[in-house]
């Protein structure tokens, strides 16, 4: 387990398939759950907030997940991480 420098995220998990890198973070601050995708071919990179309940389920399979609950263009990277983790949640 990792932490990003300067917050309370800490990475969970992560893995990497198809060019695809995955991460299942956490924001220990507040509570928030979330996955990060970065397309390492174009550097195109999205998260979503989850719900810790489904966490796994999003962590393995994150673009059916992400695709049902959430507008991609609207998630920017580091919505959750660095603005304290009040991105969309799983309420919404």
């Amino acid at each position: 387990m990792s932490t990003t420098s300067g917050t309370a995220v800490r990475e969970l998990d992560r893995r990497i398939n198809d060019g695809f890198d995955v991460r299942l973070l956490w924001n220990a601050r507040t509570d928030c759950v979330f996955v990060a995708i970065e397309d390492q071919h174009d550097g195109n990179a999205f998260e979503f907030q989850v719900d810790a309940a489904r966490a796994l389920e999003a962590f393995h399979h994150p673009f059916a997940y992400a695709s049902n609950r959430y507008d991609l263009g609207s998630q920017p990277l580091e919505r959750c991480s660095a603005a304290g983790g009040e991105g969309r949640n799983d309420d919404e």
